[in-house]
């Protein structure tokens, strides 16, 4: 129950954030649904006999092809430059995150009581703290990243 409302804190404080990853993930998708048209303009148009849309039906296939190259070299540039966009925000959106998580596992760490220290090993409470809290960070991340690829 304490972790939903800790994972609501962090959506609230995080809601621009997480609304412009969205954003950038549908870019992405919207672009990933571009890609089989210059494909099928070039096999229809270019090398069959199909006739080209009406916007590209009056130019000849040496125009059309160039057209259509220069279209999926665009749409390729622009959703891998998105992707990237949206790889490199949703890191360092992680690193914030890490950095948050760890500063308040740490003061937590600092306001325990000696005795409970004393009963364990050196490193041990340490090690299991950047431990989960790794898997907390990877668990939020990778979820929100799945989630926002495959809802978009």
């Amino acid at each position: 129950m304490y972790f939903y409302k800790w994972l609501r804190q962090y959506a609230a404080q995080n809601a621009l954030g997480i609304s412009l990853l969205s954003f950038i993930s549908i870019g992405v998708v919207s672009l990933e649904l571009l890609e089989p048209w210059p494909v099928k303009l070039l096999v229809d148009s270019v090398f069959g006999k199909i006739p080209a849309p009406m916007l590209l039906g009056h130019l000849s296939k040496p125009h059309l092809l160039l057209i259509v190259s220069l279209s999926f070299i665009v749409i390729y540039g622009l959703e891998s430059v998105m992707s990237l966009l949206q790889n490199v925000y949703l890191h360092r959106r992680m690193f914030r995150f890490d950095f948050a998580f760890m500063s308040s596992l740490f003061d937590k760490i600092q306001n325990l009581p000696l005795r409970y220290l004393e009963d364990k090993q050196t490193g041990d409470y340490s090690y299991r703290l950047n431990s989960e809290a790794d898997n907390v960070s990877k668990l939020i991340f990778d979820v929100t990243n799945k989630l926002l690829t495959s809802f978009c």
